[in-house]
């Protein structure tokens, strides 16, 4: 159906649509995201990702699911960038949950201190 489609009629392109989905493109530096805000979300889900784990003494998906309400692609987004900056250890197949390799006060040397009464 699609090929007959594709045979009997002429594509048609709107030039004003092209133009207009071009110059969004151009106008945005290589790597940036429409939302800038995201790195700032993020900085503040890392802080309080840090500091959830240092008062559960592990760090786990799960674990940041349940004490911050995050859901799994933000969750493990921050689990990621936790682990990439050895603030928790490595991935055991023996166990779930892992390491947490910073203490309290190197957490808030890097991250000052927490913002919430919760840990």
């Amino acid at each position: 159906m699609v090929d007959d489609v594709k045979r009997n009629n002429e594509a048609y392109f709107d030039e004003e649509i092209n133009a207009e989905i071009y110059a969004e493109k151009e106008e945005q530096p290589a790597g940036s995201d429409k939302n800038d805000d995201k790195g700032t979300e993020d900085d503040v889900s890392l802080k309080k990702a840090v500091f959830a784990c240092l008062a559960a003494n592990c760090a786990s998906i799960s674990m940041l699911q349940r004490k911050l309400g995050y859901g799994y692609p933000r969750a493990s987004r921050v689990f990621d960038r936790m682990e990439s900056m050895n603030l928790i250890g490595p991935f055991d197949p023996s166990s779930k949950v892992r390491t947490v390799l910073i203490n309290r006060s190197e957490a808030i040397d890097m991250f000052g201190e927490p913002d919430e009464d919760l840990y």
